[in-house]
């Protein structure tokens, strides 16, 4: 049995999109993971005040309930990559925003929201596209593998955005290396292409 199951998991990881999902899913969901363990200290180096931190990080738990709702409803509707490009690029946005000088708690507030979405988005639409895209025959073995791939890249950037904070002095690189990586998921989303016309089984 350990051979099949050995030849079944080195089958799939050569396959092309089996990599650009597991990808897609470790770009989307890492910077989410890495900014919220370093929110508060964001807030203060913006000039804002712990608490305004703390707020933060309930809000972007509350965004990723409301993404898991909106996604989950949004991908019976429409083409599910299209909706992860989109969550993903509005969370680009809200790092992005997070770059100004200047930054008033409200603006703090709603760039963590806009961060928050993706988080629960990449939960209901990585398993809706694994469905799709590959059937229910290999379904747990392929989400196994995307969410081993999310865990070790949001290891690395949760440990990365504290080097780079050390590096630069301040948070504003690895926030733009944040909305990059959300930029890149948002394209992977894409890469995956048309559903099969047949379902796989």
């Amino acid at each position: 049995a350990t051979p099949h199951l050995s030849e079944h998991w080195s089958a799939l990881i050569r396959r092309p999109k089996v990599l650009i999902i597991c990808a897609a899913g470790a770009l989307n969901y890492a910077p989410v993971v890495a900014i919220l363990s370093q929110t508060m200290p964001i807030a203060v180096g913006k000039g804002l005040s712990p608490a305004t931190g703390v707020g933060a990080v309930s809000l972007i738990g509350i965004a990723a309930l409301c993404g898991t709702l909106i996604s989950g409803l949004l991908v019976d509707r429409f083409w599910a990559p299209a909706v992860a490009f989109a969550v993903n690029m509005i969370s680009a946005i809200g790092c992005l925003a997070l770059l100004s000088g200047d930054v008033h708690p409200a603006m703090f507030y709603g760039s963590a929201f806009l961060i928050g979405l993706s988080q629960g988005a990449e939960l209901d639409v990585v398993a809706y596209m694994i469905s799709r895209y590959f059937g229910l025959r290999s379904y747990a073995t392929i989400y196994g593998l995307s969410v081993l791939t999310i865990g070790l890249a949001a290891a690395v950037f949760t440990s990365g955005i504290g080097e780079l904070y050390d590096v630069f002095g301040n948070y504003d690189v690895a926030i733009m290396a944040a909305a990059g990586s959300f930029a890149l998921a948002a394209l992977c989303y894409l890469l995956m292409g048309r559903y099969p016309e047949v379902a796989p089984s």
